[in-house]
């Protein structure tokens, strides 16, 4: 008899562990990514496509400020915003997640073969270069003297005087020419360095480039 009860109340036990482990939640679907790590530019996008998770996805970021991020459907649209590390998690709706490691990185600088070469010049973006070396044209430094002009002027004549460019900077920014005086925008000194300057501006829609020499007071 004992044996008995004894069977019936293993047979009991067996039932409720059963029971218990068949209404345990399955676990987490682990979400897979097409990439392991990601390196992009500032303002462009990676995409990366989710599998094995459970849809819909979500991702959220840390730090914040570094990458925005996207989910339509499978695909994960990671967008550089400024330059850091930040890292996604990504997460199926069962509440699986696996996370992605971020790099942001600056944008090449267009200007530095330009502010690599230190030697005086005028360079026309979509033109030719007119250096301080070259013996056909006379480089000019002046200040307060030319044109009446109390501004910093740089610049360069050709020999024949045919032709000569001179850019006037302080207050007032204007680009004088054989042709007459031209309203000079978006000037700029991106570079600085012991007696040199590297400027930047447009006038009548072309860029110019031009390394001048300080003007010695």
């Amino acid at each position: 008899m004992k044996k008995k009860i004894l069977s019936i109340f293993f047979v009991i036990l067996c039932i409720v562990g059963c029971n218990k482990e068949d209404n345990l939640p399955p676990e987490p679907l682990m979400p897979k990514l097409s990439m392991n790590s990601v390196s992009v530019e500032e303002g462009k996008s990676v995409e990366v496509t989710i599998s094995s998770g459970k849809l819909p996805y979500s991702a959220t970021v840390s730090p914040s400020g570094i990458v925005i991020t996207t989910v339509e459907g499978s695909e994960l649209t990671i967008t550089g915003v400024k330059a850091g590390s930040a890292t996604v998690v990504v997460k199926g709706v069962d509440g699986g997640s696996v996370s992605l490691p971020v790099v942001v990185t600056a944008p090449p600088d267009p200007l530095a073969t330009f502010k690599d070469n230190p030697t005086p010049r005028w360079e026309f973006v979509r033109g030719e270069t007119v250096s301080s070396t070259d013996p056909l044209y006379t480089f000019i430094i002046d200040k307060g003297t030319l044109f009446s002009s109390s501004q910093n002027k740089w610049g360069y004549a050709s020999n024949d005087g045919n032709t000569f460019r001179l850019i006037e900077w302080g207050t007032s920014p204007i680009l004088r020419t054989e042709s007459g005086t031209v309203t000079v925008s978006s000037f700029r000194i991106v570079k600085e360095e012991q007696r040199t300057i590297w400027i930047t501006f447009f006038a009548n829609d072309t860029e110019y480039r031009v390394v001048v020499e300080k003007i010695q007071i």
